[in-house]
């Protein structure tokens, strides 16, 4: 029977799906051999197994599973082959001939179909009766003709068929995408300029239909001010080389509301660098920019409230300082002149020293919080440190009469400030007293532990000091642990408020600590079982020789000193006058500027101490106006104030002071400075 060519290849164009095309050139086998015919075909991806399977009769899952077998072994031995197979029955071939050809021919030909580049994707596989060979040979030639021929077609049109079907079910997928999630998506092909677009086009174009979308629609959807931006860098992107592109921008107005997005694009290049396709997604970000505008405008607002906080805390510090340096003056003044113990002039001693405490505690968390701390460190023994914090903490243990024992190994050392150390110690002293009834008991302990705990011989590298502070006092519930170190946190306290603080204290210590490296943590067992924090700190590994100390005491008599105090507060500028004369200088005492520049061009004094909060200039400006003044020598000039900043502090050496000294000030602090300014060496 003559095969219709010309009526398979339009009925063949004519079918879309796989399965379909299959069925088409299986019939034309069959029409053209006139015996049963099975047809199979791989889908892409997928095993021979899964093969795509057409056949004569209607056959379910289950019973297709031996003709799959059979089909497998005909594909694997067409592959071996090369070209048409023709097998007779026989023991190898058994089980091929009993899934697709019980009872029928004893012979069976198998012609490969193939994709455009030659490799194996199925085969037609044609019963052939015992006579066919004996038959007229130039109809089994025709036959063979036309089987090749339409296998070779449909081998082609199978493979077209697979493709189609992946590009819609990848539509399908991102259509799917598009509409089930907040990403509108589209797909360009650059060659065509063919856009396909998925999502929510209304709810960013305000109702747009897709069809209406062109490849170049940002030039005409995307916001005027943002446009020539937009397209010159996507133009860019798609004539470059990169492989991705992404953007923010906004829309056209919907409504009176400006739409904001988020662009992302992908792009397919060919071998030479040519974009063919662009994939895109285009996210509604407007209510998450609203969010982020929102959040910068909050913490815009943080900041300045912060700024405001710094203000006022170093203003309130100013306040509390100038008063309390008078204060100090005269407790001192009394002091030297009490014949013996003064018990009032302790208590008020002690009190002051309260208040001085609280102000810095103040202060001091501001800036360490807010990273404005800079440490100075160097080697430092443990030793010395908590003799020193005993000392700042002594009136309060001796006022509740504690019994203090030190636990110390010798030879510990730390790379610290040793002034903030001995501001961590004396803070957990005072805690420890303040928290321990009266008459308790407090242990300072410091030993050296390798990292991890495990001890170490000393000298050992890797090693960590842990110092302890230890008291038998009210204890902490676990709840109370996990806030210790909070700032306002403090432990139950009477309505008396007999402790006093302002819960600073401990979260002074662990900024401090965290900024040496270490760690701190609080335990106790419970209320009424007293209290221990833990304070680790990496060992020192700077030698011995390198080691700075505290500044030794003054060990002869300091010679007498011309002085200069420049205060608009009288009170404390006449104290402090009487406190320098007392230790033996030569003191002159200006209230304001205009006295300051006068009394320096009469003599300039050695020393002068400046007050910063003067009327008519302030003392940045009369530093300034002193030096300048007084070209030929160099009187040394300290600035007495109650701003405390780090920021102040270096203003005041910019202007020309040669130390800055926060009120209140102690005798000894006073001795020291002006022992170290007018010595030989100080130039």
């Amino acid at each position: 029977m003559a095969f219709d060519l010309t009526c398979f290849v339009q009925e063949l164009m004519a079918l879309r799906r796989p399965q379909d095309l299959l069925e088409h050139a299986r019939r034309a086998a069959a029409e053209v051999t006139g015996q049963p015919t099975f047809a199979s075909h791989l889908q892409p991806g997928r095993s021979w197994e899964q093969a795509t399977v057409a056949r004569g009769d209607s056959t379910g899952a289950t019973a297709l599973v031996p003709v799959r077998s059979a089909l497998h072994a005909l594909h694997r031995r067409l592959s071996m082959t090369g070209g048409a197979l023709r097998l007779a029955r026989g023991p190898d071939t058994a089980s091929i001939f009993s899934a697709l050809f019980p009872d029928g021919p004893a012979h069976l030909s198998a012609v490969p179909l193939r994709n455009r580049a030659g490799r194996l994707t199925g085969a037609l596989v044609v019963g052939e009766g015992d006579g066919d060979g004996d038959g007229d040979p130039d109809r089994a030639t025709t036959a063979s003709d036309s089987l090749g021929t339409l296998a070779a077609l449909a081998g082609s049109a199978l493979e077209t068929a697979w493709h189609q079907v992946a590009a819609l079910r990848d539509q399908e997928r991102m259509q799917l995408f598009s509409e089930t999630t907040e990403e509108s998506l589209w797909d360009w092909h650059v060659a065509l300029d063919d856009l396909w677009w998925g999502g929510h086009l209304d709810r960013l174009f305000g109702g747009v239909s897709r069809s209406a979308m062109r490849s170049d629609w940002r030039r005409t959807r995307v916001h005027p001010d943002d446009v020539d931006r937009i397209t010159r860098a996507f133009d860019a992107a798609l004539r470059g080389s990169a492989s991705a592109w992404n953007a923010e921008y906004r829309l056209r107005d919907v409504g009176d509301q400006a739409v904001h997005v988020r662009e992302h694009v992908y792009f397919l290049r060919e071998a030479d660098g040519r974009a063919h396709r662009a994939i895109g997604t285009v996210r509604d970000i407007t209510a998450l920019k609203g969010l982020l505008l929102r959040e910068t405008a909050a913490r815009a607002d943080a900041e300045r409230a912060s700024g405001v906080k710094d203000e006022f805390l170093a203003m309130l510090g100013h306040e509390l300082r100038n008063p309390l340096a008078p204060i100090v003056s005269v407790l001192t003044l009394l002091e030297r002149r009490a014949d013996g113990p003064d018990r009032p002039l302790e208590i008020l001693r002690r009190q002051t020293q309260h208040l001085i405490r609280l102000v810095d505690d103040l202060l001091d968390v501001s800036r360490i919080s807010s990273g404005k701390v800079e440490l100075s460190l160097r080697r430092t023994e443990i030793g010395p440190l908590v003799q020193r914090a005993l000392e700042m903490v002594h009136p309060l243990i001796e006022q509740r009469r504690h019994r203090v024992t030190l636990e110390l190994e010798d030879g510990l050392a730390v790379d610290a400030d040793a002034a903030r150390m001995i501001q961590v110690l004396s803070n957990l002293l005072a805690n420890a007293a303040k928290y321990t009834e009266p008459g308790g008991r407090i242990t300072v302990g410091a030993r050296a532990e390798g990292v991890g705990g495990v001890g170490c011989e000393d000298g050992a590298g890797g090693q960590e000091v842990v110092m302890t502070v230890r008291d038998n006092g009210i204890g902490m519930s676990a709840e109370a642990l996990t806030t210790a170190f909070d700032l306002f946190t403090q432990g139950r306290q009477a309505l008396d408020r007999a402790q006093g603080g302002l819960g600073l204290g401990l979260s002074i210590v662990r900024n401090i600590v965290k900024l040496h490296g270490g760690s701190v943590e609080a335990h106790s067992d419970g209320i009424g079982q007293g209290s221990v924090v833990v304070v680790r700190m990496p060992r020192s590994r700077t030698s011995t020789e390198a080691q700075v100390g505290t500044a030794p005491a003054l060990s002869r008599p300091i010679p007498s000193s011309q002085l200069l105090v420049i205060d608009d507060n009288e009170d404390a500028a006449n104290l402090l006058g009487q406190l320098l004369v007392d230790q033996g200088h030569a003191v002159r005492i200006a209230h304001h500027p205009e006295d300051a520049l006068r009394l320096f061009a009469e003599r300039a004094p050695e020393v002068a101490f400046i007050d910063i909060g003067l009327p008519a200039m302030d003392g940045y400006e009369l530093a300034r106006r002193l030096r300048a003044q007084t070209r030929g020598e160099r009187p040394k000039l300290i600035a007495l104030t109650g701003y405390g900043l780090a920021s102040d502090r270096a203003r005041a050496l910019a202007a020309g002071f040669d130390e800055h000294v926060v009120k209140p000030v102690s005798p000894e602090r006073l001795e020291q400075l002006i022992a170290q300014l007018t010595s030989p060496s100080a130039g």
